[in-house]
């Protein structure tokens, strides 16, 4: 249950003048932590125009059963009753070490000129008296005014504004290094220009699908928690099904209608294939910490008023070619997007199975509300980097 008091609007009744002796301040909101943030925030500002400044009336609230958040905050389990005096007011303290601010900073600090600074800053720290070298010897207290003030990051910020950023000398790091374009962004914008010339249009699809969307032969798919929609519960494992929906959306296009995108596709694994690894040792695998890895795909689709798997099949050895491919063999496809004997995959030699090719299934056209016969074409393109 929410409950508020909201003031009578523009009342004569609830009016504020230089006459109002006394205020009354309440907040309602459905994050429990901002609402503590908004009511310091607005007491501290009028506390003190208070006839004893910065004193207010405190107000207990009595919880039958404490939220999470409320439960946290003192330290009782969910769900049973405790009382809360509001406002809260409180006040956030910090112990951190000179070093490490200094080497954030990027000047040599005491601890005396911490707290100088920070002073500057309307920031109360003290030293801390007997510790070691290397440890925590500031102790820092944010008041209840900055709820901007999270992490030490932030201690480091301020510091910085109170030295002044321009008085803080531009220092050139010890090592060197340039910048340059990823190789796997080399060869995808290599291949745009290429569809391009071929006379194929960009497409650029969603990266969330739904489960209905996935094929068996692409891997394990990464689910979300929380999905919103039925249209995007994954993370796509192919573009084909992207694009055949852009198909879709452009059904009155004069055919032959020509499509490609080059993006990412997640698939979940625990390794990383061998051809992924780089250094001498590529026969290895490699651990993935998250789970799941990115591939970098090509997909086309070609839709007219034949299937133009002739085309399709035309489009491989030309793409394989712009990436210095000459060796590479076809066999029979058994993916389930592909209709039985119209379609092939896709072997480079020393990568394996690097994509298929061929007509798309009539059911597949049925899902998508296609009319027209399409043939597509996917490749992963990560390994050629």
């Amino acid at each position: 249950t929410v409950m508020s008091l909201p003031p009578i609007i523009n009342g004569e009744h609830s009016k504020m003048t230089l006459e109002t002796k006394n205020i009354f301040i309440e907040c309602t909101a459905t994050d429990h932590t901002k609402a503590c943030v908004v009511l310091d925030t607005i007491l501290a500002m009028f506390g003190r125009y208070c006839s004893t400044p910065f004193q207010v009336q405190p107000v207990t609230v009595k919880y039958s059963q404490a939220p999470a958040l409320v439960a946290k905050m003192m330290n009782v389990e969910e769900g049973t009753p405790c009382d809360v005096v509001y406002p809260t007011l409180a006040e956030h303290t910090f112990e951190v070490s000179s070093q490490w601010l200094s080497r954030r900073v990027g000047l040599p600090l005491t601890p005396e000129d911490v707290v100088t600074h920070l002073a500057k800053m309307m920031m109360k720290s003290e030293v801390i008296l007997d510790s070691e070298a290397g440890e925590a010897d500031v102790k820092v207290t944010a008041p209840c005014t900055r709820s901007d003030i999270l992490h030490p990051c932030d201690i480091v910020e301020d510091i910085a504004i109170g030295i002044g950023y321009s008085n803080i000398p531009v220092t050139p790091p010890p090592i060197v290094t340039v910048g340059s374009v990823l190789p796997i962004n080399q060869v995808t914008e290599g291949l745009r220009s290429v569809m391009s010339s071929a006379g194929y249009t960009e497409a650029l699809s969603f990266a969330l699908t739904g489960t209905d969307d996935l094929l068996p032969e692409d891997g394990e798919a990464v689910l979300l928690c929380n999905p919103l929609t039925a249209a995007f519960q994954c993370v796509r494992t192919s573009l084909a099904p992207g694009l055949l929906k852009t198909v879709s959306s452009n059904k009155d296009a004069p055919r032959p209608l020509r499509l490609f995108e080059i993006s990412d596709i997640v698939r979940g694994t625990a390794k990383r294939p061998s051809h992924y690894v780089s250094g001498p040792d590529t026969a290895r695998e490699e651990e993935v910490d998250t789970a799941a890895m990115n591939e970098r795909h090509i997909s086309c689709v070609v839709s007219d008023t034949t299937d133009a798997f002739e085309e399709a099949h035309g489009l491989v050895k030309y793409i394989l070619n712009k990436l210095d491919v000459t060796s590479f063999t076809m066999s029979e496809s058994k993916h389930d997007l592909l209709f039985p004997g119209r379609g092939a995959d896709i072997y480079v030699e020393g990568k394996g199975l690097v994509g298929h090719v061929g007509v798309v299934h009539p059911k597949w056209l049925i899902k998508h509300g296609i009319t027209y016969p399409c043939s597509i074409l996917e490749m992963n393109i990560q390994t050629f980097a």
